[in-house]
């Protein structure tokens, strides 16, 4: 099964902020990702593309994660893990839990 159609299972539309953020985290595991680098990686993928209403995207990305703690941890500044790939588990693919209702 492809990250985003896990993401979608977990309630995250396909399209959105995080669906893209939660594909591309799913892929670095425990490391996670700056916002910085999910904003630069987004659009490289064909997963996501600023236009020019988001003046800041990162402010986008930090906010839309920081909205779900269960499924989003953010282990440093700028810098998110999804809980699932944390030792100990949690929320997410392959945890206890659902994710956006």
């Amino acid at each position: 099964m492809g990250k985003q159609s896990e993401a979608v299972q977990l309630g995250y539309t396909a399209g959105t902020i995080e669906n893209v953020a939660y594909a591309l985290l799913s892929e670095r595991g425990a490391a996670g990702m700056t916002v910085d680098a999910i904003v630069a990686a987004a659009p490289k993928r064909g997963l996501y593309t600023w236009d020019k209403r988001s003046k800041t995207p990162g402010n986008s990305v930090t906010a839309s994660l920081g909205q779900d703690r269960g499924v989003f941890k953010r282990i440093a500044p700028y810098t998110y893990v999804l809980r699932c790939k944390l030792k100990g588990g949690g929320k997410g693919s392959g945890g206890s839990g659902e994710g956006k209702k």
